[in-house]
């Protein structure tokens, strides 16, 4: 990159700097807050896409037997939960990551509709957006109990925002085609192929894709051509290539898919419309008096729209439409379909009595179902301002403007992100109360599989420590087909030849006497009763024949250690975190239970002092043959490491049978890693003190 072209994309530069400084300064505020607050962000309908990915993925379930909700959201959310999942292995990780992206890829698709309008400097857009994202990714993490106005939609995967993002790139690529086929006469095949597979996509991942692009789009082409300054014949091309593929993707999802039904979440009344419009009519107001800035926002570009429109039409009247080029004809296409966009859906939900609002009346969850309305002014109006300035503004001004915006954008982040301490613990640990609860009941009483509801089955399949996996269920016990897999229910994860034992039931709130009736009448009696929060843990007895509390001396000490990690570096008296995937390749049940326990443990090997450490056990979940378990071993560095030849010794993992031996002593392969230990204050010292190496 020439020079000269470096310092005109500095201010993006730097914008896009600002934009992840503050990203980092809300992953660093959500590993100190609360599990409440972060639920909002790390919960049931967030990790969806995710779990998807592992399930697939990692554990082997096939996608066919997935059951999802009405909108799959698989484009671009599960994409890129998937993707991200690939790269860090952690469920955490992957889900925030995938919300972050989402800001980045709005701010590139208002990029993208800049390049076909032709108005305004790409440069001073991109800062003004990404400038807002900045501000409200640093309100966000300065407010992450705050509900209304509810920022979080933006930064969390698996609601609305990604068909938001899907609305921007196929409007910015119909854009594209309606501007080529009125210059040229008829638009480039890329484009007709990418516009066609994204309305492909988007169809299959929310049948709203409908209201929120096809219908408005085709409305303000329409509109642009009533008042004469748009040929007819421009008018049909993307409509009748859209509506056919939206519509054949979501044939193919409602196929292959298996969402569910819209009458699960719908009225499709008079009364329903009727109690729709009353509650949200009553939200809006309530709102609205208490000033509430995402509403005043939408009220303000409502406005905006309905002003902007007539003053246009006014001229049009005075004027002729000799005055409208091509860049005054796309922007009124762009507002006016971006206007329709949140109008139309609106609509959609009170004319179908959306159960938010019908059963719940919960104002604040159904504003979810309208980004548009609500989110997009704020990327939008700095973006028309942007194209505004383009042409009012001289070149050294608008230069000023951006460098101006592009150093706040930045100073502010790293401001905020200096003030505010790194965590202790990251997010990406995050261990909800009742999955810690079950982690620490699990080795004593062999927990591996139970039932739960909605809300806790997915937190504690994700994120328990000890593979303790939890099936969805509703009230009556029966599966909930809702973002679940149905072999869930049919196929135990660790043995596929039998359906799951249900070793425990979690249940919200203290259980009613028909909860516990019916559980009692499906389980029998539970041995163990614990409550954590509002949830009560029922523990059931297994049967006799697995004998898991009981196990014999072992013959065969075969064992199986993977891990990423082969070498290290760190200092004495640190702590290195090191993941290992354990397998029992032999014949033998483990358990951790009983008179001879096998449990995961390490040593360190000193070969200058010639000392042999040992480390604390790890108990685990019963294992049978040809099952696999990821566990995580926290090997304390001793000072005595130091002191070998050239720092260097060996941390060796392995299983080991209490009272009877080590299992790498009897032919079963250890996993050893290489460690370069440094005296103490002589390597920068982690949070914590602890060196977790990937």
């Amino acid at each position: 990159m020439s020079r000269r072209r470096l310092r005109e994309a500095a201010p993006e530069i730097l914008a896009w700097l600002g934009l992840a400084l503050s990203l980092l300064v809300l992953f660093f505020r959500l590993g100190d807050a609360r599990a409440p607050d972060v639920h909002d962000w790390v919960n049931g309908d967030t990790l969806g896409g995710t779990a998807v990915a592992i399930d697939v993925l990692r554990d082997g379930f096939p996608i066919s037997g997935w059951h999802f909700s009405i909108a799959p959201f698989c484009v671009p959310d599960l994409l890129l939960a998937a993707l991200f999942w690939e790269v860090t292995r952690s469920p955490v990780a992957a889900t925030l990551l995938a919300g972050f992206s989402q800001v980045a890829l709005i701010i590139g698709a208002l990029l993208l509709i800049r390049n076909v309008v032709g108005l305004g400097e790409r440069r001073l857009q991109a800062v003004l957006t990404l400038s807002v994202a900045s501000l409200i990714a640093l309100y966000s993490a300065r407010h992450l109990n705050v509900r209304l106005p509810d920022y979080s939609l933006l930064f969390a995967p698996q609601n609305h925002v990604g068909s938001l993002i899907n609305m921007l790139y196929a409007l910015g690529l119909a854009l594209w085609l309606v501007r080529d086929e009125v210059e040229c006469g008829r638009g480039r095949r890329a484009v007709y192929l990418g516009y066609a597979a994204l309305c492909l996509a988007a169809g299959a991942s929310n049948l709203m894709f409908l209201d929120e692009m096809l219908a408005p789009f085709t409305a303000a082409l329409c509109a642009a051509a009533f008042l004469g300054f748009m040929p007819w014949r421009c008018c049909w091309t993307t409509p009748l290539l859209g509506f056919p593929a939206a519509l054949l993707g979501a044939f193919a999802g409602r196929l292959f898919l298996h969402p569910a039904p819209l009458s699960s979440q719908s009225e499709w009344t008079i009364d329903g419309f009727l109690t729709a419009a009353d509650v949200f009519l009553s939200g809006a107001v309530h709102n609205l008096a208490a000033h509430d800035f995402l509403h005043m926002v939408a009220v303000t570009w409502v406005v905006f729209c309905l002003v902007s429109g007539a003053l246009f039409v006014r001229r049009l009247v005075i004027h002729g439409t000799a005055w409208v080029g091509r860049e005054d004809r796309l922007r009124f296409v762009f507002v006016i379909t971006v206007f329709l966009s949140g109008v139309f859906c609106l609509a959609s939900l009170l004319i179908t009595g959306t159960s938010g609002l019908t059963a719940f009346h919960n104002y604040a969850w159904t504003l979810h179902y309208l980004p548009m309305l609500f989110l997009l002014p704020l990327f939008v109006v700095p973006a028309l301002m942007s194209w505004s300035w383009g042409m009012r503004l001289r070149s050294g001004v608008r230069e000023g403007v951006a460098w101006l915006a592009a150093g706040l954008a930045v100073a502010t982040p790293a401001v905020s992100l200096a003030m505010t301490p790194v965590p202790a613990t990251q997010i990406t640990s995050f261990h909800p109360p009742v999955v810690a609860l079950l982690d620490d009941l699990a080795p004593k009483y062999g927990l591996r599989e139970g039932l739960a509801g909605y809300w806790e089955a997915r937190l504690i399949t994700l994120l328990s420590r000890h593979g303790v996996r939890a099936y969805a269920v509703d009230g009556d016990m029966k599966p909930q087909l809702w973002w679940s897999n149905a072999a869930w229910y049919s196929e135990s994860y660790y043995d596929r030849r039998r359906p799951p034992r249900v070793d425990f039931v979690v249940v919200d709130e203290p259980v009613s006497p028909e909860q516990r009736g019916l559980v009692f009448s499906r389980f029998g009696e539970p041995r163990v009763e614990r409550r954590v929060d509002n949830f009560d843990i029922l523990i059931f007895r297994w049967p006799e024949h697995d004998r898991d509390e009981e196990n014999a001396a072992l013959v065969n000490f075969s064992q199986s250690l993977r891990s990423s990690i082969h070498e290290a570096r760190v200092e004495a008296g640190q702590t290195l975190d090191v993941p290992v995937r354990v397998e029992n390749d032999g014949n033998d049940w483990w358990a951790s239970l009983g008179r001879f326990p096998v449990r995961l443990s390490y040593l360190w090997l000193v070969s200058g002092p010639g000392m042999r450490i040992e480390g604390p056990r790890w108990a685990f979940p019963a294992m049978g043959p040809g099952q696999t378990m990821q566990l995580n071993v926290e090997a304390v560095v001793p000072p005595e490491a130091a002191k070998a030849p050239g720092g260097e010794a060996t941390l060796r993992i392995s299983l080991v049978q209490e009272h009877v031996a080590w299992f790498y002593e009897h032919g079963g392969a250890p996993l050893d890693v290489r460690v370069h230990v440094s005296p103490h204050g002589q390597l920068p010292v982690c949070a914590g003190g602890r060196r977790t190496v990937r």
